[in-house]
């Protein structure tokens, strides 16, 4: 980007209109209210995000001739069609960091701490399970080859080479589907850099982390992020589980609150290229379409995707006929439409576990088609596991109606191929702040890194290793405050990985997989031992289980080892539920367990046989 005082000093010889808009706005006003007659109430409560991308859109309304736009926030007396006009060569990004409303982005040349800033998804399900998306993005038109192994006799070209289109137009983009060998390290030489990729085989269990909603700059907004230190948290265990065991990290929507790619590039350039190396998938949520938020609060500036899709390039529907033609640009963003549903729709499986990646921004109508897609893929492909991925939790701030993530996960487990799963069918959703169990052992929120909201922090895990999926959760904060293990679990990472710190971590889901793999290479319970539920209440009156006959409760005053001796199989009891956090209290003994109609409380743990059934 370059340098304001150089630039306005080569442009204008005298002192001009915008010198004055700019010394006139920065020393005496302040940052003035442009959101004041917009969506965010006043200049007090409109994040910078927010004023940044209506300065961006009045700007380019005033390049167009459109002058009297300057009314509707306030600006004619600073920012107007003349002081614009002088130094209309400047894009308004340039011009609105002048002007102090947006931050100045970390872009142009040192993209990435690692030699090359490379993304790596898994290919579309239906081109079968050994194919990945190879990307990388530069800032600058580049050249090379992308060679399957050191032999220079093995070359690829990149089938997609071009500058971002529609929006983020500082970025190029290179990339090409190839094949990988499951299981075993399979090197490629990406424009001369050498780049090990290993992904576990279609029937190996799989590590993953995953991440919703995380804010990386604090603000009115990201209110948690330096008590938390979410960027740098966030870097460190990403760079230091790839070193270990992590096979995959996805990303469920609101991808760091991102206008013009400039906060993205900021967090991708503290990653390793070990990191970069591992497979990573994204699902858009309302931020990544329109930064306000909802569609009522769109700027014309605003990505409505297309610039984040071209940064993480996923292997979507849109690339399904044509891998060389990887998105569909038929919605122009000036259109101030979002993009094609298809550009956002992927399903691919990491190991035994499959994902559907998907939008709630689009209707029914619109989606069904491809998760039937996806369904056939699943009863074809047969992952042991499923995971649904959407942002939204309920229908607002875009989301059509009846497609919030639950409801969509009703829909599909309808479908043929999905339906076959059972219980083995889960989802994943973020957009609201916090971090719990949304239907014990199926539906799960984890929203909270670093935005207003319920002020937790923790590291999701699933691990799907050993014949059980497994979700999880480090515990690092909670009421903004961080835990007293926060700092043991960040050297644990750093020195072991996730497979030696599960003694930090409570189990959210417990699901037994079928066909059974060999053993796990990480921790989990022997045949015959008992499963702790946290947080979980099962009890009867459809609540997930019924009462083994002989008192309700079973005792008042037992420990939580009286309880597990008190059930006995033959007294038919299959699991138990001891009050949380005392070292003597109520036993109940239960038979029949459901775990997903069982009830998210804190107050109680459920304990139940590995043998038992968990549907």
């Amino acid at each position: 980007m370059r340098s304001w005082v150089a630039a306005i000093g080569v442009a204008i010889a005298a002192e001009s209109e915008f010198d004055f808009a700019v010394e006139h706005h920065s020393v005496e006003s302040g940052i003035l209210p442009l959101c004041s007659n917009h969506s965010h109430g006043s200049a007090d409560e409109c994040p910078a995000w927010y004023e940044c991308s209506i300065c961006m859109d009045l700007v380019e309304s005033l390049h167009r001739g459109e002058a009297e736009v300057c009314h509707k926030y306030n600006s004619c007396a600073f920012l107007n069609a003349s002081t614009v006009g002088d130094v209309a060569e400047f894009p308004s990004g340039e011009l609105c960091e002048a002007l102090g409303f947006c931050e100045t982005a970390v872009s142009g040349s040192g993209l990435a701490a690692s030699p090359v800033n490379l993304r790596i998804s898994k290919g579309l399900g239906s081109r079968g399970y050994n194919y990945i998306r190879v990307s990388v993005i530069t800032s600058a038109h580049a050249t090379g080859a992308l060679l399957l192994s050191d032999d220079d006799s093995s070359a690829v070209s990149w089938s997609y080479q071009s500058q971002f289109k529609e929006r983020w137009y500082q970025y190029y983009l290179q990339t090409a589907v190839v094949p990988f060998t499951p299981g075993r390290a399979t090197t490629l030489n990406v424009n001369g850099h050498q780049v090990d990729v290993k992904i576990p085989g279609p029937s190996e269990g799989s590590v993953g982390l995953l991440v919703a909603d995380p804010c990386i700059i604090q603000s009115s907004y990201c209110v948690y992020e330096q008590a938390f230190d979410i960027k740098n948290v966030l870097q460190s265990v990403l760079n230091s589980l790839s070193e270990h065991d992590l096979d995959y990290w996805m990303n469920v929507g609101d991808l760091f609150y991102d206008r013009d790619g400039g906060i993205t590039e900021g967090f991708f350039g503290g990653l390793s290229l070990t990191t970069m190396s591992k497979v990573h998938g994204v699902t858009m949520g309302n931020h990544d379409f329109w930064i306000g938020g909802s569609p009522g609060a769109r700027a014309r500036s605003d990505s409505f995707a297309n610039g984040h899709m071209q940064w993480y390039a996923q292997d979507a529907i849109s690339a399904k006929a044509d891998p060389r033609n990887p998105f569909d640009f038929s919605v122009p963003a000036d259109s101030e439409q979002i993009t094609h549903p298809s550009n956002v729709f992927w399903y691919s499986a990491v190991g035994n576990v499959g994902f559907i990646g998907f939008s709630n921004a689009y209707g029914w109508n619109q989606l069904q088609g491809y998760f039937e897609e996806a369904c056939a893929w699943v009863a074809d492909a047969k992952p042991e596991l499923v995971v649904l991925l959407g942002h939204w939790d309920a229908v607002n701030l875009g989301c059509v109606a009846g497609e919030d993530t639950p409801d969509v996960y009703d829909k599909v487990r309808q479908i043929a191929g999905c339906r076959d799963v059972g219980s083995r069918l889960k989802y994943v959703v973020g957009h609201n702040h916090c971090n719990r169990i949304i239907r014990p052992n199926t539906g799960f929120m984890l929203g909270a890194f670093g935005m207003a909201g319920c002020g937790q922090f923790g590291i999701p895990v699933l691990d799907t290793r050993g014949g059980r999926a497994r979700l999880w959760y480090f515990a690092m904060g909670n009421g903004g405050r961080r835990d007293g293990q926060y700092n043991a679990v960040l050297d644990c990472f750093r020195e072991v990985g996730f497979s030696g710190c599960t003694r930090y971590a409570t189990v959210w889901m417990d699901e037994p997989l079928s066909p059974t793999p060999g053993p796990s290479p990480g921790p989990g319970p022997s045949p015959g031992s008992w499963i702790e539920h946290a947080a979980l209440n099962c009890y009867a009156w459809g609540h997930g289980a019924d009462i083994v006959p002989g008192g309700e409760p079973y005792a008042d005053h037992l420990s939580q080892q009286q309880c597990e001796e008190a059930c006995t199989p033959q007294s038919g009891c299959t699991a138990y539920v001891v009050e949380a956090g005392v070292a003597s209290g109520k036993c109940w003994r239960r038979m029949n367990v459901d775990l997903s109609r069982c009830e998210a409380n804190p107050k109680y743990t459920t304990w139940t046989k590995d043998t038992a059934m968990l549907v």
